[in-house]
């Protein structure tokens, strides 16, 4: 027991007190003629945990922006609310269709990217449909006789659209 407790002593102590050396002894623009790197066994998780918590952060910040960007453009907090909800879901949808129905168990590090590519097709998605909805009021009485009438314009107007940018 004590000798679990002074490994997390030393693992704490290294990261109080050395950790910003070494990143900084590490940095390339540090020496231009040596490259610097550091491995240390009993602090690696630490360190990629550190790592993955700055880029989940930057993921949630783009999320954030992507969700100020709808609201500021479509000027409707309910359609931006919907539209961060559709693309939300998406990759839990995406995630059982690959694992699930395909049956792939192979997960590269890569395909966290999938976020950033569903979050801006999404997006993009949204304001091209959003903007096909703004155009249908000025295509003529038949367009505007009934909702089903305009939505069905709509869909056929953006979904060319929608799916050659997909």
């Amino acid at each position: 027991q004590s000798s679990k407790k002074d490994t997390e002593l030393r693992k704490e102590y290294v990261f109080q007190f050395h950790i910003d050396a070494m990143d900084k002894l590490s940095d390339p623009n540090n020496n231009e003629y040596v490259n610097s790197y550091y491995f240390m066994g009993s602090v690696i998780f630490g360190v990629v945990l550190d790592i993955m918590m700055k880029d989940a952060l930057r993921a949630v910040a783009s999320f954030v922006l992507i969700f100020a960007y709808l609201r500021l453009n479509l000027g409707s907090w309910f359609l931006s609310v919907v539209g961060m909800l559709e693309i939300v879901l998406s990759i839990p949808l995406a995630w059982f269709f690959f694992s699930v129905v395909l049956q792939i168990e192979y997960f590269a590090g890569l395909n966290t990217l999938c976020l950033f590519i569903v979050a801006a097709i999404g997006a993009d998605d949204i304001f091209v449909f959003f903007e096909a909805y703004k155009q249908s009021a000025y295509k003529g009485q038949n367009v505007l006789e009934s909702l089903e009438s305009r939505m069905n314009w709509v869909y056929r107007k953006a979904g060319g659209a929608m799916a050659v940018t997909s």
